[in-house]
């Protein structure tokens, strides 16, 4: 797509899901109530920090060596920026997950292991789907995210509207955020997978594993985090 339809498709998506997004809240503070509408807030607070922290700044510097690059390369640098979100995912997730006691009495909470398996499995999802998505956009390929988060909004809003009519519990509204992030991730990889992973599949890439590259990349995120 022309960068202008991209504009225009980029700036309906963000008002679509910034209006739903502003509405589906404020029929969830009051149907939680403060106290487990806290306890979301607490979940979006421990995702985002522990992405945040963990994401050591290579998933910006990864994008940008991905627009200098030649195809093949550009096939090298994501199947080794997959493998390396999907570990650190892994061990953040999991260790999330572990220090779910730990978290409870840090932050003086009294919630179920339950919180911590979903928020342990949204960091893993979080985390590899960030960098997906920065792919596409170091690639232009933003339309892909306009029409996925629109879609994520719309799915949000109706699932709220179940949870609401249904009176179901706040681990139901942390499972729509949970697949909401699915969505994303499956949306994105499809295109990548097609576009960037299938080659090594029918051998038009030779891939190798280069530790100076992952230093060298690293140090940079490092310094651009």
């Amino acid at each position: 797509m022309k960068v202008e339809s991209n504009l225009a498709l980029n700036i309906a998506s963000r008002t679509i899901f910034t209006v739903l997004g502003m509405i589906a809240g404020f029929f969830l503070v009051r149907y939680l109530g403060p106290e487990k509408y806290g306890l979301l807030g607490d979940y979006t607070a421990i995702l985002s920090f522990v992405t945040a922290l963990g994401s050591l700044g290579l998933i910006e510097s990864l994008s940008k060596t991905l627009v200098s690059q030649k195809k093949n390369q550009q096939n090298i640098t994501v199947a080794r920026g997959v493998l390396v979100y999907t570990v650190l995912g892994l061990v953040y997730g999991v260790t999330i997950i572990l220090l779910g006691g730990s978290i409870n009495r840090f932050l003086n909470l009294s919630v179920s292991l339950g919180f911590y398996v979903i928020l342990g499995i949204h960091i893993f999802l979080y985390l590899v789907n960030g960098f997906l998505e920065k792919i596409l956009e170091a690639t232009n390929i933003t339309h892909l995210i306009s029409y996925t988060q629109t879609a994520a909004i719309i799915f949000r809003v109706l699932s709220i509207i179940i949870i609401i009519i249904f009176k179901l519990s706040y681990i139901y509204v942390l499972l729509v955020e949970l697949m909401m992030t699915i969505m994303y991730i499956t949306t994105y990889f499809r295109y990548i997978a097609r576009v960037y992973i299938f080659p090594f599949a029918a051998g038009r890439t030779k891939f190798s594993w280069d530790w100076s590259w992952f230093i060298r990349i690293f140090r940079y995120g490092l310094a651009v985090y």
